[in-house]
């Protein structure tokens, strides 16, 4: 496993913990999204991720930069163990996982609503849906 895939799991672990979006994230640690998309996609080039880079990241995290540097080796040498899986799901993952959770606390009449809704869905339906949920993302 390469460090910056370890610092990518380090993240996942980091904003699942926290509940953070990679948005928040970036205005915490002062490193931009469109970076630590990069890192979170296995973009990271040629170069990998400099020590700038994992300082910011770190200062995000609230440690210091040796303290990220132990953890880096750490999440290396758990993976080369077999004791962690690389994590490899998205924000469109978490969140279809989320809404999977809040699905199964449904009761059965519930599940035949949103079962009809979901089959009668439809171009208009779809661009409302959309609306709404811009609407709500530009209120955070």
């Amino acid at each position: 496993m390469s460090r910056e895939d370890a610092v990518r799991l380090i993240l996942i672990d980091y904003l699942d913990l926290h509940n953070m979006s990679l948005s928040a994230f970036d205005r915490k640690s002062g490193v931009n999204k469109a970076t630590l998309s990069k890192i979170m996609n296995h973009k990271h080039g040629k170069i990998g991720v400099s020590g700038y880079i994992l300082e910011l990241i770190a200062k995000g995290m609230g440690m210091t930069s040796p303290e990220l540097e132990e953890q880096i080796i750490k999440t290396q040498a758990l993976f080369e163990k077999g004791e962690i899986q690389e994590k490899t799901y998205t924000d469109k993952d978490k969140l279809i996982a989320r809404i999977s959770e809040d699905v199964k606390k449904l009761d059965f009449e519930d599940l035949k609503i949103l079962h009809s809704i979901v089959l009668a869905v439809d171009k208009k339906t779809l661009k409302s849906l959309d609306i709404i949920v811009k609407n709500i993302k530009n209120m955070d």
